[in-house]
């Protein structure tokens, strides 16, 4: 194990500071002369499953694979499907399925990084058989999946499962599809749909803002779902959620889950917003400014419409207000006052208005109209300046700007800003690229375009500051995506609409015991925290029921306290699930460490619970190579609690093929001259051992008779010579059961 953890500890330094994510879908051709990527594939028959669990959602998506549209595609050419996706922050995959056939899916094996890259790469090279390789990028919440061979007519079917951290907004939660995978296709298909409820805690779940959709209800596996279909098109799917009712007494998602044979041991999670838990009035103001123009960013008005539009309608309850101002030439305001945050007013504040433009002459004007709006009419509302301006102030006038900006305000007002400031944009005249990239440089910070000016304003006034940047002019076109990014900050931001609190304080207290081990689902800084925030946390507790939350603190000048109780019988029973998700937490803090002993504590616990991370793999082998075969996997219909999660004392087992743990032992491990393979209980069935290198290469094949209990092997290859030293894979085969040992040899 030493020796595997090192090299995935040098390639995890390495990658983390050259590797970039992003969404790509490429067809290769990688047995060709020439390695070459053909472009863009099609991805289609999308089917996605949602089942939310406590502070969690698992998602499913299911999805065909193939070379229609990519280029240079000949009839007989051996391809391999590459995707790069990303999923939202804090997200735990937890499976992979491959169809070999329509009737045979195989379930991945979750293997350390290096072995599971090695046996693909090595089957890809050699052999036309059927692997997938799932892995996570060192850097973000980016994957990448191949699948392979994938001929020119035939499509590949695959799956993969996730856990994603739910949005608490009280009266609702909500989970985001993984709408970006099926927008890297070709062409846009449908994605067929299926929302499970979760008994009584999550009900009525519906694609939030999606009007004119249409439902079946239906039941699988005990579970209640609804059935609806997102048409494709010629458009990419817009970010899109999955909203349901949240019934949770007090608006406060608690589960607790005790460890195997001890009642004052055990896992805890806690979701709520701390404005609900606190019972604090609700209603914010938001003036959003548009001080932009597309042609010097890749994201487009409509694009940016869109990202608004959602955010204020995600963010902002109908009893909250807003309003708009476009910047330019000449200035407008969508209101002379404040306007309800009704979906209808929001989206009518943006249609009015559709030619974006900056005024390049400068942005003073434009900030003192809108400071005097709020002076006007609520200088506790909050500002957001969206801006493309290229128009750059020398270091002393930026600061002077900022000044008086401030100094205008009756009560200091937060700006946040959100600068799409580019290295590269198109031309209005030739459609070239223009190079822009003045920059100041100020006690050896450099600040490009006007980011001096933006952050001394955002430090000034409370707000923050979100760069949105294309770097060069390759990104512009790329699938790399400003909207994603862009989209995140959003959502980064939503915390602080209603201002933040100038003291706070969160603590979940045992009765007679401590609590530890706390992790935060959702990113939330406690010294900066507003109302409207989403606390979203995992934790262990030791000690006696009942388990105390405590929240406190100060907003507006005004002091704020409460606490709640939860004991066996009025937190949650989620099971085992619980302490599934402290692990997720735990390995996601954990992955990034350069030291070798929390690798290989990553490593073991990530395998024992089924959760990928950046050194381990799910890789899908054809059942002739050691793959087990899922003889119950559904398309999309996730299982109860009782068989979705098999722990033994933690340990996430296969649900697919009976196990052949405790059968088969072997031993000396590590070996220098031999390894005795015994069995157990194999009701003198045939037992077939194959051993692999650690390339993926069978390399001895040792069949057994039936009656005999041990067998040897001498360290050999098929011809007698000795295998060098290393690791080995050895897939024992016994009837229908099968089991893979790592055997090193010394």
């Amino acid at each position: 194990m030493n020796r595997i953890v090192l090299l995935i500890l040098f390639t995890s330094i390495l990658s983390s500071q050259y590797s970039f994510g992003y969404d790509y879908f490429s067809i290769n051709k990688p047995n060709s002369t020439s390695w070459s990527v053909n472009g863009q594939g099609t991805i289609k028959n999308t089917q996605i499953s949602v089942f939310p669990r406590g502070i969690y959602a698992e998602v499913s998506i299911t999805f065909e694979v193939s070379a229609e549209g990519a280029n240079g595609i000949q009839a007989g050419d051996t391809l391999e499907a590459v995707i790069d996706f990303s999923l939202p922050q804090k997200s735990l995959v937890i499976d992979s399925w491959l169809w070999i056939d329509d009737t045979t899916i195989v379930q991945a094996k979750h293997l350390d990084r290096w072995t599971a890259t090695n046996i693909y790469e090595n089957i890809v090279r050699r052999v036309r058989r059927d692997p997938s390789l799932l892995t996570k990028s060192y850097w973000g919440d980016n994957y990448n999946i191949k699948i392979y061979p994938l001929m020119y007519t035939t499509p590949r079917k695959a799956k993969i499962t996730y856990l994603v951290p739910l949005e608490n907004n009280g009266d609702y939660v909500f989970a985001p599809l993984p709408v970006n995978i099926v927008n890297l296709s070709k062409t846009i298909g449908n994605i067929s749909l299926k929302l499970f409820e979760n008994d009584s805690d999550y009900t009525n779940p519906v694609v939030d803002n999606g009007m004119g959709l249409s439902y079946t209800e239906g039941t699988e596996n005990n579970l209640k779902f609804f059935a609806t279909t997102l048409s494709g098109g010629a458009t990419a799917f817009a970010a899109t959620k999955i909203k349901y009712n949240s019934n949770y007494p007090n608006k406060i998602s608690f589960s607790q889950y005790p460890l195997k044979d001890s009642e004052n041991e055990g896992y805890y999670e806690v979701s709520f917003k701390i404005n609900d838990f606190l019972k604090m009035p609700k209603t914010k103001r938001l003036c959003v400014v548009v001080d932009y123009d597309s042609i010097y960013s890749s994201l487009t008005a409509t694009e940016l419409k869109q990202s608004v539009t959602e955010y204020l309608k995600t963010y902002l309850d109908s009893t909250d207000y807003f309003n708009v101002v476009f910047g330019g030439k000449i200035i407008k305001k969508h209101s002379e006052d404040w306007v309800l945050a009704k979906k209808s007013n929001i989206e009518t504040a943006f249609s009015t208005e559709s030619n974006y433009k900056s005024d390049t002459t400068g942005q003073e004007k434009l900030l003192n109209t809108v400071v005097d709006f709020v002076n006007a009419k609520d200088s506790s509302a909050r500002i957001m300046l969206i801006t493309s301006n290229i128009k750059r102030y020398k270091a002393d006038t930026a600061l002077k700007i900022s000044d008086r900006v401030v100094k205008r305000m009756n009560t200091k007002t937060a700006i946040d800003i959100f600068d799409h400031y580019v290295f590269y944009y198109l031309s209005s005249t030739g459609g070239n690229f223009v190079a822009y990239n003045p920059y100041t440089v100020i006690n050896g910070n450099w600040y490009y375009g006007n980011e001096l000016f933006y952050t001394d304003l955002c430090k000034k006034t409370g707000g923050n500051y979100y760069e949105i940047r294309n770097y060069s002019y390759y990104y512009y076109y790329s699938y790399y995506s400003i909207k994603s990014n862009f989209d995140y900050y959003l959502t980064q931001n939503s915390q602080y609409i209603d201002g933040t609190f100038s003291a706070f304080d969160f603590q979940v207290s045992s009765n007679e015991g401590f609590t530890y081990g706390r992790y935060m689902v959702k990113n939330v800084d406690l010294t900066k925290v507003s109302p409207s925030a989403e606390i979203s946390m995992v934790g262990k507790y030791s000690g006696k029921l009942p388990l105390k939350v405590q929240v406190s603190g100060i907003h507006r000048g005004k002091t704020y306290a409460r606490s709640y109780s939860f004991d066996a019988t009025t937190a949650n029973n989620e099971g085992s699930i619980v302490e599934r998700h402290w692990w997720g937490q735990y390995i996601l803090q954990n992955e990034v460490s350069y030291q070798n002993q929390t690798i290989s504590e990553v490593v073991d616990a990530a395998i024992k619970y089924r959760i990928l991370c950046r050194q381990t793999a799910f890789l899908c082998l054809e059942p002739s190579l050691g793959g087990e075969v899922c003889k119950d996997c559904v398309d999309g219909v996730p299982l109860t609690q009782e068989n979705q999660y098999p722990f033994t004392d933690g340990l996430a087992s296969s649900t697919t093929e009976e196990n052949v743990e405790n059968v088969v032992k072997a031993y000396p491990n590590p070996a220098t001259e031999k390894v005795t393979f015994e069995f157990s209980n194999t009701k003198n069935e045939t037992v077939v051992i194959q051993i692999f290198s650690s390339t993926g290469q069978l390399i001895k094949t040792i069949t057994v008779d039936p009656k005999d209990t041990k067998v040897e092997w001498l360290v050999t290859f098929e011809n007698g010579e000795r295998v060098p030293r290393g690791l080995y894979l050895a897939v024992i085969t016994i009837g229908k059961k099968s089991q893979t040992l790592k055997i090193q040899v010394e």
